[in-house]
């Protein structure tokens, strides 16, 4: 008789806690059914938005048209589109990808005829960095013919910068601000790095991807002093494995976050991994239960990238039958949204948060539903102390019957 009674308290410990997930409410910002500000017809598609507090920033498409849109306080306004000039060339804006966000200074990759480059709002419409710019090297001058992504952090931008010839390859970090423009570092000779790449900007530091005769691994810059957070080869936090590789570098405010992974004859495993204050920790990984279903996580990779602001991260990741959102928040793993829900009264199909997605409790991602359209949300994360409330609960209800 006992049983029962433990299968009862089981049922509604997972009742709590579900009414616990249900705490998240969304709010649609865009869709295709979304007119276009100063634009013709409706949205047809997106990518994965930026976020800052109650401003959110997103790439998406129309009928013959493309371009980087803002939203806040209700309001849905143009930034960029194939009717935008592009400073210092005669033509106009074909793609804008990619924003970075902090306060009201936005960068963001844009392309159009001829070329690409990166470009920052701060002061007026600008560009930082654009292919056939000549820039000052340790080793001369080198004529820029490739960029990469934004990333900002107050008045400043950071971004991967390559020259490339039939001679040899050129890589570098470039660092700009109203002090001017800075390499952070690069692949000169001499340097211990035969590629750089990936940077993102913290308060005080740029975070990047750099390899050399020793192997890989993730660097932190504040000045000239460049120092590892972690290499290939050092421990993974909570296991035996050893790192052999990362992506997926962001950062925010005094922390950064990546995907790493470890592969030997022994184990092999995908995880997302935080680094604040000195400590490297395990946000997700190949051996954690997605919260709300218990099945392991097996794709890591190919949703988007980890956001972090502070000590929480948000990410999206899949498992066997499921993709969801999910967010560590005050050392808590939450799910926010999976493809068992609905949305807007459609059932998802894919879910994706980009680098500058998580800010504060505010979370902005983009959703895929199974009829192929899609739209830009944003959610609050719950006040903290609703769930172990309710765990606290369960627990005595669990003493109260078996005692």
């Amino acid at each position: 008789m006992g049983r029962p009674r433990t299968n009862t308290i089981v049922f509604a410990f997972w009742v709590l806690v579900s009414a616990a997930r249900a705490d998240f409410t969304f709010t649609r910002i865009a869709d295709r059914t979304t007119p276009i500000p100063a634009g013709s017809g409706t949205f047809t598609g997106f990518a994965a938005p930026a976020c800052d507090q109650g401003r959110v920033l997103f790439a998406a498409t129309g009928v013959g048209q493309q371009g980087l849109y803002s939203y806040e306080a209700g309001e849905l306004e143009r930034l960029v589109d194939r009717q935008t000039p592009v400073p210092g060339a005669q033509t106009n804006f074909y793609e804008a990808r990619g924003p970075a966000l902090d306060g009201g200074h936005y960068a963001f990759t844009g392309y159009y005829g001829g070329g690409r480059g990166v470009f920052s709002n701060l002061g007026g419409l600008h560009a930082v960095v654009t292919t056939g710019t000549t820039i000052q090297t340790p080793i001369g001058p080198r004529i820029v013919n490739e960029v990469g992504l934004a990333s900002v952090a107050g008045t400043e931008v950071v971004t991967f910068v390559a020259s490339r010839s039939q001679a040899d390859e050129y890589m570098a970090i470039l660092r700009s601000g109203p002090g001017g423009t800075t390499i952070v570092a690069d692949t000169a000779p001499g340097s211990p790095f035969t590629s750089v790449i990936q940077p993102a900007l913290g308060t005080d530091f740029t975070a990047f991807l750099g390899y050399g005769a020793l192997g890989g691994g993730v660097f932190r810059a504040n000045g000239t002093d460049i120092t590892p957070v972690v290499l290939s080869g050092d421990p993974v936090p909570g296991s035996t494995a050893l790192f052999t590789g990362f992506t997926s570098l962001t950062a925010r405010g005094d922390g950064l976050t990546f995907l790493g992974w470890s592969e030997d004859y022994l184990e092999s495993r995908t995880g997302i991994y935080a680094y604040r204050q000195g400590v490297l920790s395990t946000v997700a990984d190949t051996d954690t239960p997605a919260p709300g279903i218990g099945l392991p996580f097996d794709d890591l990779i190919n949703y988007g990238q980890p956001s972090i602001d502070g000590d929480n991260v948000a990410f999206a990741a899949g498992g066997p039958g499921f993709a969801g959102l999910y967010v560590r928040y005050e050392g808590r793993l939450l799910r926010v949204l999976d493809t068992r829900d609905t949305l807007d009264g459609k059932a998802l199909r894919y879910l994706s948060v980009g680098q500058y997605g998580l800010s504060g409790r505010h979370l902005a991602f983009l959703a895929l539903f199974d009829d192929l359209t899609s739209g830009i949300y944003v959610t609050q994360i719950p006040e903290p102390a609703t769930l172990p409330v309710l765990v606290a609960l369960c627990g005595l209800a669990l003493r109260r019957r078996c005692g």
